[in-house]
């Protein structure tokens, strides 16, 4: 049986990793300034996935036994991971940030089709609320629609079936377990695809090396650890939820920096997705056991 304060503290863990989750955007198109989107996924995800090897040994030699199993979660999130990185090169932080979080709309939808049953209520309510909100958020775009827009929008789908995928998956298999397989294979994935995809590009620097270290230790390492041991108790379409206000914190540091203006169009949709979180978060925990 799972206590409804455990729920509430997963709840509560997958809105501060949006905090952090938030500055990839700024960060990743930074980092583009040094290395091409696939030697800089291989690098990220190699890193980690060696880390946490070295780590937990054990944990590691049972990614390895589950890698057939969570081969599908895994191509999901290279294809997430690497369309939205291709994408930043044409694309703001800000309008990235939008297109990726129309996941929300998507999750529920699947996860329907996986569980034969819609979320409750309340939640698909949440759910509406949080897409006006990104739309008052970001609507009508500043500038055309780019090829980057497009491959963002893909990278939300493959997004949206990670979300509900890692929530089957965390019932079974423990949270190191899965993110170590899911890193080998994305890096597997992400270096060939750096010869075949694109012209291989690497300059050594400190701010790479500094930027390069805040994504896979922070934004990678720890994010993906406590995001996959906090969905085991929070159902898709909640955390897909929690997950909008992934692009607010985007477009605020994007403000921050100068790189958008602030407005009260921006304010005004950071509320909405607030208030949307807020329900999603205090919506009351289900009652019900966690599979063997």
């Amino acid at each position: 049986m799972i206590e409804k304060s455990t729920v509430f503290r997963a709840r509560a863990t997958l809105i501060g990793l949006t905090l952090i989750w938030g500055s990839t955007f700024v960060a990743i198109q930074s980092a583009l300034a040094y290395v091409s989107p696939f030697v800089l996924i291989s690098i990220r995800f190699a890193l980690t996935g060696a880390a946490l090897a070295l780590i937990y040994p054990r944990a590691a030699r049972e990614a390895f036994r589950i890698l057939a199993q969570t081969w599908p979660l895994a191509i999901a999130q290279f294809l997430g991971f690497g369309l939205q990185t291709i994408g930043m090169k044409t694309t703001t932080p800000g309008h990235s940030a939008f297109i990726t979080s129309l996941f929300v709309v998507v999750v529920p939808v699947l996860e329907a089709v996986q569980r034969r049953a819609w979320p409750k209520k309340r939640l698909l309510f949440a759910v509406g609320l949080a897409a006006c909100g990104i739309v008052t958020l970001f609507l009508p775009f500043n500038g055309r629609w780019t090829q980057g827009d497009t491959l963002t929008l893909v990278s939300a789908v493959s997004f949206a079936y990670y979300i509900v995928e890692l929530s089957r998956l965390t019932q079974t298999i423990k949270a190191i377990e899965l993110v170590i397989a899911q890193s080998i294979s994305i890096a597997c994935m992400a270096v060939p695809s750096a010869f075949l995809f694109e012209t291989p590009k690497l300059i050594l620097s400190i701010e790479f090396f500094e930027i390069v270290g805040y994504l896979t230790v922070i934004c990678t390492m720890v994010t993906f650890i406590f995001m996959t041991r906090a969905q085991r108790f929070v159902s898709a379409t909640e955390a897909s939820i929690i997950y909008t206000l992934e692009p607010v914190i985007a477009a605020a540091l994007s403000i921050g920096l100068g790189r958008e203006a602030f407005s009260v169009q921006f304010l005004v949709g950071s509320v909405i997705v607030l208030i949307s979180t807020l329900i999603a978060a205090l919506t009351p925990a289900p009652v019900h056991t966690l599979a063997p």
